[in-house]
């Protein structure tokens, strides 16, 4: 993994990466797993968003799962470099204007949205439409390699 990441990087974490790493999938927890040790190394700042969080919670609730659940709100809410970011209105400013532009729905619009009212240097989801969003710096953790 070659990102260059430095104490000053700020990187997004979409809500798929936290899937694959909480519940082990085969292809692409350890490239996710990777790429938070090197963040952790090189201290730099992993940043999430309220969608997220809400994203990640719902199936498990939804399925009765409070083990998995409980996972990730520990992950989420106690790791180190990690901080959920709130929707305000930056963001919702924001959010608009990716919406006008893009044509992204709301959830993506609000993802893409905190990554750029954070500053993220780099913004890793495995949703290639994305990469649409010109004005940040997508990867895919297909990508991550």
């Amino acid at each position: 993994m070659d990102l260059k990441l430095d104490a000053g990087a700020v990187v997004f974490l979409d809500t798929a990466p936290f899937i694959y790493l909480i519940e082990g999938h085969g292809d692409f927890c350890a490239l996710v797993r990777e790429l938070i040790a090197e963040c952790i190394r090189v201290r730099a700042q992993m940043v999430t968003s309220l969608i997220t969080y809400i994203e990640v919670l719902t199936h498990p609730e939804r399925l009765g799962r409070t083990d998995l659940a409980a996972r990730y709100r520990m992950f989420l809410t106690n790791s180190d470099n990690l901080s959920i970011h709130p929707i305000n209105l930056q963001v919702a400013d924001e959010c608009v204007r990716i919406r006008a532009k893009n044509g992204f729905k709301t959830p993506d619009a609000i993802q893409l949205a905190v990554a750029r009212a954070c500053g993220a240097s780099l913004l890793v989801t495995n949703d290639a439409d994305w990469k649409r969003c010109k004005e940040l710096n997508v990867v895919l953790v297909s990508e991550l390699v």
